[in-house]
Formats: C-alpha cells, sequence, structure tokens
C-alpha cells in the first residue's frame, strides 16, 4: 500500500510584526497532503490548511481552514483530468464571542494536468459560492464568482525544482451588473543542497485594479533533514516572509519568522514545508483569495 500512498504533515509556529502599528500575531498551523493510487489509473487526494492567530494586546483570535477533496483519472501516460471541491472558512473569537464565520466559500471544478519528461502544466475552471457573514450579506447582490489558473512546475533533476501558479477570480455582482477580477501570480523554486540541508523560496502578488490594490509577498527558508537523529523521516525548516499590502500607494509590512517540523507519508513526498511561501505556490488552491490567505 505504501508504494501508492504519498503525501505529507507540516506542524507550524510563526511570529509575525506589523510595521507601524506595532502589532503581533503568534500563530500556530497544521497543514497537511494526501494522495492514493486506487488502481485503474484512477487516484484519490485530499489536502487541509488551517491556522490559529492570537493578536497581541487585544483580546482577539483570528481562525481559518482549507479542506480539498479531489478524484484523477491518468487518460494516459501524460494526461489526466478529475473533479475537486474545497471549503475555506475564515473566523474570529472576540472577547470570548465566537465568530465561527465571517466569510467561507464552497468551490467545485474540474482540473487537468499534462506531463512531458521533467516539465508538468495544469490547469482548472471552478465556481463557488460564499456564505458566512459576508456571504450572508451579499444574499441580496446576486453573485457568482468563477476562478480559472493555470501552473507549471520543472524539475530537471531530483535536486531542483522550480515552478509558478497564476489564478484569476472573477466576482459577477447581477444586482449592479458589474464584474470584479482578483489575480494572483506566483513564481517558486525547491533545491536540495545535499541529503541534509534543503533551500526554497517564493514570490507571489494578488492584485485587485478597481481598489489598486496589491498584496505582495515573498519567502525564503531552509529545512534540515532530522531523519538520521530521529530516527524517522523527518525535517525542520525556518523561514523568513514579509508580506506587503498596498491600497493607493499607501502600503505597510507583515513580517513573519515561520518554524515547521514536516513529516513525509508514502514514498513521493512534497520537497518544501507545507506552511512555506514556496509550497503554497507550487501547489496552489483554486481561488484566488484562498490562495493569497495560504501565500500569506
Amino acid at each position: 500500500m505504501a508504494q501508492d500512498f504519498s503525501g505529507g504533515l507540516t506542524f507550524g509556529l510563526a511570529r509575525s510584526n506589523i510595521s507601524d502599528v506595532d502589532v503581533d500575531l503568534t500563530g500556530l498551523s497544521l497543514d497537511g497532503r494526501l494522495a492514493y493510487n486506487i488502481g485503474s489509473g484512477v487516484t484519490v487526494g485530499a489536502r487541509f490548511n488551517t491556522f490559529s492567530l492570537d493578536v497581541s494586546d487585544a483580546d482577539l483570535d483570528l481562525n481559518g481552514n482549507l479542506i480539498g477533496l479531489n478524484v484523477s483519472y491518468a487518460i494516459s501516460d501524460a494526461f489526466s483530468a478529475g473533479v475537486f471541491y474545497e471549503h475555506g472558512e475564515v473566523g474570529a473569537d472576540v472577547s470570548g464571542t465566537s465568530l465561527s464565520a465571517i466569510a467561507s466559500s464552497n468551490t467545485y471544478g474540474i482540473e487537468g494536468s499534462y506531463t512531458t519528461g521533467a516539465l508538468k502544466l495544469g490547469a482548472f475552471v471552478s465556481v463557488s459560492d460564499t456564505g458566512g457573514l459576508i456571504g450572508a450579506a451579499l444574499a441580496s447582490a446576486d453573485l457568482d464568482v468563477r476562478s480559472f489558473g493555470l501552473s507549471a512546475s520543472y524539475s530537471p533533476n531530483s535536486q531542483l525544482t522550480v515552478g509558478g501558479s497564476a489564478i484569476r477570480t472573477t466576482f459577477d455582482i447581477g444586482a449592479i451588473n458589474q464584474d470584479f477580477d482578483v489575480d494572483y501570480i506566483g513564481l517558486a523554486g525547491v533545491y536540495d543542497i545535499n541529503d541534509t540541508f534543503t533551500v526554497f523560496g517564493g514570490l507571489s502578488r494578488t492584485s485587485q485594479n478597481d481598489l489598486d490594490l496589491d498584496v505582495t509577498t515573498i519567502g525564503l527558508g531552509v529545512a534540515y533533514d532530522l531523519t538520521a537523529m530521529a530516527g524517522m523521516p523527518m525535517s525542520v525548516s525556518l523561514e523568513l516572509a514579509r508580506t506587503t499590502p498596498d491600497l493607493g500607494g499607501s502600503d505597510i509590512d507583515v513580517d513573519t519568522v515561520r518554524l515547521g517540523l514536516s513529516i513525509p507519508l508514502g514514498t513521493k513526498t512534497t520537497k518544501a514545508p507545507l506552511n512555506s511561501t514556496a509550497d503554497a505556490i507550487l501547489n496552489p488552491s483554486h481561488n484566488a483569495i484562498t490562495q493569497t490567505v495560504l501565500n500569506f
């Protein structure tokens, strides 16, 4: 069974500082990705990303999660196609009062991939429905949410993987007969220096032109293999990241230090820790908004 099972888990701890307002955030996260080949070309996969943020000097906690399921079929050695579902949710705890779903979404779609040699290309289209408090507020807006995305990765050898992803999510508001696009693009790379050390990095940007809004994230990190010391496959990672939201020329910086403890599952594992900017870019979600939150 292990030959057909792959994936990994990353337990994360993060500390962030927001410039100019002297606010610190302490976060815990758990990220996982699993895939199982059940035979006859059919693979079943799942992913989950969950986080909790504590805001310093305020009785406020933020939390969120993303859960995804997918089924794919290998049409040939090169082509595969499938369907997927994702549920994303953001909530808060304010002064002991829980707001379990400030915003939520359910995303459904189809995806496909093409592999030739060291190059893998992917594409998807999806639709989403919104929920939570924001979804309730928009109930009369006749809102349709559509997304499409492209991804590519190139692994010329077992040490190096580079790739990128791009997503456009369109919010079509029927009540005012107008639509708004949110565009995401990211580039990332992972390189095994030797059997012990791995370096990884990524750069992404999310844009909304009508609001003159850009959110840029850059992350650089290193991972160290603990297998020899721990007696089981395991690695520890450290990443430094900066996220800069820019609204109409006015920006702030959110500087983050991330620690991660990663445990591979099965025979094929992810190269970068699952709580890293690089992994979010190389293994994107199916919506520009949820993808931006993952990069953060």
